[in-house]
């Protein structure tokens, strides 16, 4: 059996015995921040959204939602290093060796890559034309035998000689089609045709990039 933090009974729970107490305690610990010492909410609710801050350390003057900082704050870079540097597009001290922190380097380089894919093989579903957004588009290899690794946000980080030669095993589908694929209501036959036609008037045209 564990105390009630609140009113000290004892309680299977493991901090508070009812919601009453957990309130309360919520209200008798506030969050503290460990740089300005300022009290923030527990909870705040941005863009319509409830954002649960209990494990934040720093309130929302010293660390704005959003900027992931809290890594600077705990420790602190010397500016005076040469080696520590300015990123040029969120301003966000790193060590770096280019002029982009890595979070930055390595979405502009999805995005890069992203475009590229998309530019080489269309933004729509090879089944059914779907095109509204390339979120809900996904690449389904025809062999899974052959597989080496899913074309993801994750592996646009890989060189483009291995993104390349992966993108030919595959066909690009809508996640609708794609779990047809996967049931079998869309016959095998018409999936390796596809795969045939599309990857040969594609070959066609791009020469590998």
């Amino acid at each position: 059996m564990n105390t009630c933090l609140n009113c000290q009974k004892e309680t299977k729970n493991r901090k508070y015995c009812c919601i009453d107490c957990s309130a309360e305690g919520q209200k008798s610990n506030p969050k503290i921040c460990k740089l300005c010492n300022n009290i923030f909410p527990k909870h705040i609710v941005i863009d319509g959204k409830k954002i649960n801050c209990q494990r934040r350390k720093y309130c929302f003057d010293c660390s704005p939602f959003g900027h992931h900082n809290s890594r600077t704050l705990d420790k602190p870079y010397n500016k005076n290093n040469p080696k520590i540097k300015e990123c040029v597009q969120c301003g966000k001290l790193c060590i770096k060796t280019t002029r982009l922190c890595p979070t930055c380097y390595f979405n502009q380089r999805k995005e890069r890559v992203t475009k590229k894919i998309y530019h080489i093989v269309g933004n729509s579903c090879w089944i059914c034309d779907y095109d509204r957004t390339t979120k809900n588009l996904c690449f389904h290899h025809v062999d899974p035998t052959i597989k080496k690794f899913c074309l993801s946000n994750r592996e646009t980080m890989l060189k483009w000689e291995r993104v390349w030669k992966e993108m030919q095993k595959c066909i690009l589908i809508c996640h609708n089609c794609h779990g047809e694929v996967h049931a079998n209501i869309v016959e095998e036959s018409y999936v390796q045709k596809l795969f045939q036609d599309k990857w040969r008037h594609i070959l066609e045209n791009v020469t590998e990039p």
